[in-house]
């Protein structure tokens, strides 16, 4: 379960990455 968190916490730090960099 941790795994699976922190790989749900990655894709949704690089989402806001990309959002951010797009904007």
């Amino acid at each position: 379960m941790s795994m699976l968190n922190m790989a749900i916490s990655n894709v949704h730090i690089l989402h806001y990455h990309f959002l951010d960099q797009k904007n």
